[in-house]
């Protein structure tokens, strides 16, 4: 019976583990009512639709949109800055801070053997500890998830921004993010019984991950049809560019292999010179706005898989874990 779950025994588990609770629920809500307070910031600002589109050159025509862009610069530098700087690391920390000691703790603390013993199924026992935290925590990152979004969506009204921009530092990609990390920690501290070792493991595990995320995004973003954009013509693209390319003299496509085996076996120097000087002219290869967001929902779906699969590697391992 001590292994149903419960609202009274995931309260228990709550107050097993009420540091880890409170620390995760401190971040969170800090950290989201940061972002919302900047979000407000963002919102006040009021700034003439023809200052939206200068922010790489003030004209003279444009010289009276200084004043309102140096406050939204400031705004975003000073304050949306940080809370994206926090967001880089905050859902990785959560994570892994509510994950790890669930398993871990116990194996440490030479308790694991007492409380397998008496519950009908370490299966059962290990989904009423990963549910009493992870409820809790999907609640209080969900908040702040959610105010990260926010504050992006109300940033991108100010100011120009790629799709790419910021991603998996706000919202649904954030919370993901969170659930793998969680997932790891799990997984971590049922394979090392050790708390610290555990956290410190998973800290580099979740900057791999991360890093490889961003990689796997550039290949799958090289994979997607292209346009050419070129940037005289074409200064408002809001797409994703992914690669440079040249149009000859006479306005041709080239890529930018062909374009430097044009180039002279005798001319020294800088290749990208030769073709400027002899009329060719460098344009950009992007994927549209539409095409790069649907990375978002293939990155969302990544983490989730990942997550439930370390959940069931340490469901897998806390069968066949000697307690001691």
């Amino acid at each position: 019976m001590i292994a149903t779950v419960t609202p009274r025994s995931l309260l228990l588990v709550v107050r097993l583990h009420r540091v880890e609770v409170a620390l995760a629920a401190l971040a969170s809500v800090v950290v989201g009512v940061a972002a919302l307070y900047v979000t407000w910031r963002l919102g006040g600002l009021s700034v003439p639709e023809a200052c939206f589109r200068v922010w790489n050159e003030v004209t003279p025509d444009t010289e009276y949109c200084l004043a309102y862009l140096t406050t939204v610069g400031t705004v975003y530098n000073e304050e949306a800055a940080r809370v994206y700087a926090i967001m880089a690391i905050l859902p990785a920390a959560l994570g892994l801070l509510a994950g790890v000691p669930i398993v871990g703790r116990e194996l440490e603390a030479g308790t694991a053997e007492f409380a397998w013993s008496i519950a009908p199924s370490r299966r059962r026992w290990l989904l009423r500890q990963a549910m009493g935290l992870g409820i809790l925590l999907a609640v209080a990152f969900g908040f702040t998830a959610a105010a990260s979004g926010a504050l992006e969506a109300s940033r991108r009204v100010l100011m120009p921004a790629t799709p790419f921009e910021h991603l998996g530092l706000y919202g649904i990609t954030a919370f993901a993010r969170m659930l793998a990390a969680f997932g790891l920690g799990l997984l971590l501290g049922a394979l090392t019984g050790r708390t610290l070792p555990a956290f410190a493991g998973g800290a580099i595990v979740m900057a791999g991950l991360i890093v490889a995320a961003g990689f796997a995004r550039e290949g799958w973003a090289a994979l997607q049809p292209t346009v050419v954009v070129d940037p005289v013509t074409d200064p408002d693209f809001d797409g994703e560019v992914v690669g440079i390319a040249w149009l000859d003299p006479s306005g041709a496509f080239v890529s930018y292999a062909d374009a430097h085996a044009r180039v002279p076996s005798g001319v020294d120097g800088d290749p990208d010179a030769w073709l400027w000087d002899n009329g060719y002219r460098q344009v950009q290869l992007g994927i549209t706005r539409s095409t790069a967001e649907g990375w978002q929902s293939l990155e969302v779906a990544g983490w989730l898989v990942g997550a439930l699969a370390m959940v069931g590697a340490t469901a897998w391992v806390v069968d066949r874990r000697r307690p001691v």
